[in-house]
């Protein structure tokens, strides 16, 4: 009862922020399809890049096969992995911001004391998400095929590009939890965590649970530094068990677990000062921009790992500049043959000091809301 209804609620709310996330991945993808056919305009430029990559065995183990010289091989190699967990990561979290984030809110109790049925808030949150899902695939297929892509495969693509979507809408409304239920890598998942765990800092400011905690002897500034210290601590932990599971897995295989073991671990421990810096970005934004924080805490997410790669290129940035934007650009490659560095991982850690500082006394000067 009242499903009909909900769903053009969703869109209405949405507006901005789904507007923005389906743009930018079908950006993503159009962007990504023009820039390989001006690097390699011709058949057999295409075809002597597959030749490079297939002889190139460190490559392919990042980044994959590449199957054909196809404008569409070349897609999906180059975007194909992040463009399905980005709209899955999406989708997710559309489902989740309608449901579990409104009854954490109480305006799903609102919403039931009026003509609502209890399964309509759930019912239309999976709508909203599948349709979003098929439109970024519907548009990435046209603009592939728009591109030179062969339409069989443009159209594969698409329902491709869809299916982490709708798959992900439904995991979101079956399994009952908030965050990071995707796994994408060790990377995404490091950045991801301590710029949501900062961000309840605003979740708990808006829901009213902020007034209650702060009515107590808890100071404002104890309040905030518990959830940095949460969020720093916490991916600090997160980075050290999957070294130790990457490297004790990899020993085992390799019969040589004393030495891959810390060589691994190691290399997960030097991103640590990079992920605490995406962290202190959330810490600014709640702080100085409180009603820009959610939607600059993804921006700046996808930035962090699209911008070197990918976006950059696409607005006519060359890699090597655009890779300095990032934080991780200047993370040791010590898995590749480079030295262990200290000195820019300490930079990173002071930039990340600093910019909480910044964030935390933004955040103690103004009012709550």
């Amino acid at each position: 009862m009242g499903t009909g209804r909900m769903p053009a609620l969703i869109i209405r709310r949405d507006r901005v922020l789904a507007s923005g996330w389906i743009g930018f991945l079908v950006l993503l993808v159009v962007g990504t399809a023009a820039q390989y056919d001006k690097l390699f305009p011709t058949a057999a430029e295409r075809a002597e890049f597959v030749a490079e990559v297939g002889d190139n065995a460190a490559l392919r183990a990042f980044t994959g096969a590449l199957h054909g010289d196809g404008r569409g091989n070349l897609l999906v190699w180059k975007v194909g992995d992040i463009a399905f967990s980005l709209l899955g990561v999406a989708a997710l979290m559309t489902v989740v911001r309608h449901t579990r984030a409104d009854e954490e809110a109480g305006r799903t109790e609102l919403l039931a004391a009026g003509v609502l049925g209890r399964f309509a808030p759930a019912t239309a949150a999976l709508i909203a998400g599948s349709t979003a899902s098929l439109l970024v695939g519907r548009l990435g297929a046209a603009g592939a095929a728009g591109l030179g892509a062969d339409g069989v495969g443009a159209v594969a693509f698409g329902l491709a590009l869809a299916a982490p979507g709708c798959v992900m809408t439904g995991v979101a409304a079956v399994a009952d939890t908030f965050l990071w239920v995707i796994v994408v890598s060790v990377g995404m998942v490091a950045t991801l965590y301590p710029m949501l765990t900062v961000l309840r800092l605003r979740s708990e400011e808006t829901s009213g649970r902020a007034d209650l905690t702060l009515a107590t002897a808890i100071s404002r500034r104890s309040w905030a530094v518990s959830h940095v210290a949460v969020a720093g601590g916490g991916s600090l932990v997160m980075l050290a068990v999957a070294g130790l599971a990457a490297g004790l897995v990899h020993g085992l295989m390799v019969d040589d677990v004393a030495g891959q073991l810390p060589r691994l671990l190691q290399a997960t421990l030097v991103q640590v000062p990079a992920v605490w810096v995406t962290g202190a970005v959330a810490v600014l934004l709640i702080g100085a921009a409180p009603r820009l924080a959610a939607v600059s805490v993804w921006v700046t997410f996808g930035l962090v790992n699209l911008f070197g790669e990918s976006l950059g290129p696409i607005l006519g940035l060359d890699n090597t500049v655009a890779d300095r934007a990032v934080p991780f650009h200047y993370v040791p490659k010590v898995l590749t043959g480079d030295d262990f560095a200290p000195t820019p991982l300490a930079v990173l850690a002071l930039l990340a000091a600093l910019v909480s500082a910044l964030g935390l006394a933004a955040l103690r000067r103004r009012h709550l809301t």
